[in-house]
């Protein structure tokens, strides 16, 4: 099963912010939430790209639609300003999807720049699975 060994992974990590990120991630992939919010909430960030993933992560487990958008929007302004970008973008579809709802709270250029970044990333990936 591979959600076992994602685990067993995720339990070797000791580290005090990627340790329950690791566990949060496979919440989310496991559709488990409320696991997640938990976890994330246990997370100790150590620097902005660390708090902005968290938040990102946060908003995807948030059940409430009004929740998941302001703390997506507080995401958004806190990697636009401190210019967090890759990480953001290799956070996958689903959040350039939340990223792109709160595309009021970014600073434009960031914007315009995390949605080339996403779109090379798209024609990467599309582009390997068809050789």
């Amino acid at each position: 099963m591979r959600s076992s060994g994602a685990r067993r992974w995720a339990d070797e990590i000791d580290d005090a912010f990627w340790g329950p990120v690791g566990h949060a991630r496979i919440g989310l992939a496991s559709s488990r939430p409320e696991i997640a919010v938990a976890l994330l909430d246990a997370a100790e960030p150590r620097c902005p790209r660390h708090q902005v993933l968290r938040d990102l992560l946060r908003a995807r487990a948030e059940p409430s639609p009004d929740e998941a958008a302001k703390v997506t929007a507080m995401a958004v302004t806190a990697a636009s300003s401190s210019g967090v970008l890759q990480s953001v973008a290799d956070e996958g579809p689903e959040v350039i999807e939340l990223v792109e709802r709160a595309a009021w709270s970014a600073l434009q250029e960031w914007l315009d720049r995390l949605r080339r970044l996403a779109a090379t990333d798209v024609q990467l990936s599309s582009g390997a699975q068809t050789l």
